[in-house]
C-alpha cells in the first residue's frame, strides 16, 4: 500500500513539472507587451520577454477587440483598420519557455483605437536675447513634429519659408534668422511618411514678423557708438591718431564698451577689439590689442591671462595705464583686479621700435577683413584720452552727445580716415 502512494506521488509530481503555467519555485513568469499606437494603420507588434528565454516557434497569439477574438489574425503583428476604431485591444500568448514551462499570459489593454489624423509641426524659438519677446535675427528656430499615428520610422524632410517664399538652403531642423527676414513672417513645411504608412505634408503656424533687434528693447537717452560690418575689405572701426608731437608715452584710457554675440555670415563668433599702436598700426606691432570675445578677454600675442568675464548686452569699464619706456601696461575692467604686465608684441624689438615714442594711435573694432557680420554689434560709450597716468590731463574725449543719432562718424569729426561703419545712435541696454 504505501509503496503504490509513492509511486503516485512522483507520477504526479513528474506530469507537474511540464503542466500548463506551472510556475514553481525556479521559474520566472514571462510578460508580453503590445506595442504601437493605437490609430487606424498602424502595425501593432508583441514582444514577449521571459528571463528562461522561450522556444522560438512555440508561440501562438490570440489578438482580440473589446475582448472579441480577430479571426485569423494569429501572428505577431497586426495592422489597425477601421472595424477596430472605438474598440480596445489585448492579445493572448502562449509559449514554452526554454525551462519546459508553458507560458499563457496576456498583454496590456490599449486605449481606444482612433482614426489617424493629419501630424501638427510647431516652432521652437531659442532667442539670442531673452528680453525680446519677437523673433529677431540671431535667433534660432527649430521643428517639432508630432503625430498620433507615431514618426519612429519617419524621416523628415524640411523646408522653411519666409512670408511662404522658399529660403534656400534652409532645409534642416533648425534655422537661424537671418537679416533677409527683417519683416517677414516664417514657417516650415515638413514632409513625411507616419508609422501608418500614410505620406504627409504639413505646415506650421507662422511666427510673429521678424525684426532685426535694433529697435526692440530698452532705449536709454544716451548716445553711443555701434559698429558694424558689412565689408569684407575690413571691419567697423573708429579709429584716433595723434601727430608725432602729441604721441604718449605714458598714459592712460577709459572707455565703456557693449557686445552682442556677433556672428559672421557661417555663423561663427566674431572678436571686438581695443587696440593701441605707436607709429605701426600692425597688430604684430601694437603695445596691447584687447580681444573682446564671447564674454571673455584674450590679450593677442601675450601669455598674460585675463580671468575678468562679462554679459552680452550689458556695459562694461575699460581703463588701460601705460609706460613704453618701462615697457609696461595694466589693464583693469570693470572695476577689478589691475592686470601689470610688459607686453610681448609678435615683432619683438622691430615692435618697440615702432612704439618707442609712445601711443600714437588707438583703435576699436569688430570683425576682420575676411568676413562680413549681419548678426550682433559692438558699441562704445565715453572714450577718454589721457596724456598722463593719472588721468589728469585730457588729450582727447567724446562722449558723442553733440552729434545727431544716424551719423557716421568720419576723419571731419577729429577721427582717423580709416574709420569705417561706426555710427552714432541712441542707447540700447542698461
Amino acid at each position: 500500500m504505501k509503496k503504490t502512494l509513492l509511486f503516485s506521488a512522483i507520477a504526479m509530481a513528474l506530469a507537474g513539472c511540464s503542466g500548463d503555467t506551472d510556475h514553481s519555485v525556479g521559474n520566472m513568469r514571462g510578460t508580453a507587451t503590445l506595442n504601437g499606437n493605437p490609430v487606424v494603420g498602424v502595425t501593432m507588434s508583441v514582444t514577449i520577454d521571459d528571463s528562461d528565454g522561450y522556444q522560438i516557434g512555440t508561440e501562438t497569439y490570440s489578438w482580440t477587440a473589446d475582448d472579441q477574438v480577430l479571426s485569423g489574425v494569429t501572428g505577431s503583428e497586426y495592422t489597425l483598420t477601421e472595424a477596430e476604431l472605438g474598440k480596445t485591444i489585448r492579445v493572448g500568448v502562449q509559449y514554452t519557455d526554454r525551462g519546459n514551462t508553458f507560458e499563457d499570459i496576456q498583454t496590456q489593454r490599449t486605449a481606444e483605437i482612433v482614426a489617424n489624423e493629419a501630424g501638427v509641426v510647431t516652432i521652437t524659438l531659442t532667442p539670442v536675447d531673452d528680453s525680446f519677446d519677437v523673433p529677431i535675427v540671431g535667433d534660432t528656430v527649430t521643428a517639432s513634429v508630432t503625430d498620433i499615428a507615431g514618426t519612429e520610422t519617419s524621416e523628415f524632410m524640411y523646408q522653411w519659408l519666409a512670408d511662404d517664399v522658399a529660403i534656400d538652403n534652409a532645409v534642416e531642423q533648425s534655422y537661424i534668422i537671418d537679416t533677409a527676414d527683417v519683416d517677414k513672417v516664417l514657417t516650415v513645411q515638413v514632409d513625411y511618411t507616419d508609422d501608418a504608412g500614410v505620406e504627409e505634408t504639413i505646415v506650421s503656424d507662422a511666427t510673429d514678423p521678424v525684426e532685426d533687434g535694433s529697435d526692440t528693447g530698452p532705449n536709454i537717452d544716451n548716445n553711443v557708438v555701434e559698429f558694424s560690418d558689412t565689408s569684407t575689405s575690413q571691419g567697423g572701426q573708429l579709429r584716433y591718431k595723434m601727430s608725432s608731437s602729441d604721441m604718449i608715452t605714458n598714459g592712460k584710457l577709459t572707455v565703456r564698451f557693449n557686445k552682442e554675440d556677433v556672428m559672421d555670415t557661417d555663423g561663427n563668433a566674431k572678436d571686438a577689439y581695443i587696440t593701441l599702436y605707436g607709429t605701426s598700426t600692425s597688430n604684430s606691432n601694437a603695445l596691447l590689442d584687447l580681444r573682446i570675445q564671447s564674454e571673455a578677454f584674450i590679450i593677442r600675442d601675450s601669455e598674460t591671462a585675463v580671468p575678468d568675464t562679462f554679459t552680452f548686452r550689458t556695459w562694461n569699464d575699460v581703463e588701460v595705464v601705460w609706460d613704453t619706456s618701462a615697457r609696461e601696461v595694466t589693464l583693469t575692467i570693470n572695476d577689478g583686479t589691475p592686470i601689470t604686465y610688459t607686453p610681448t608684441p609678435a615683432n619683438g624689438s622691430t615692435a618697440w621700435d615702432t612704439l618707442s615714442g609712445g601711443v600714437q594711435t588707438v583703435q576699436f573694432k569688430v570683425g576682420d577683413s575676411g568676413s562680413t557680420i549681419p548678426t550682433g554689434s559692438y558699441y562704445i560709450d565715453d572714450f577718454y584720452l589721457y596724456s598722463d597716468a593719472a588721468g589728469t590731463a585730457v588729450q582727447f574725449s567724446d562722449d558723442y552727445e553733440s552729434y545727431d543719432r544716424n551719423y557716421s562718424l568720419s576723419d571731419a569729426d577729429g577721427y582717423n580716415a580709416s574709420t569705417y561703419e561706426a555710427e552714432v545712435i541712441q542707447q540700447k541696454y542698461e
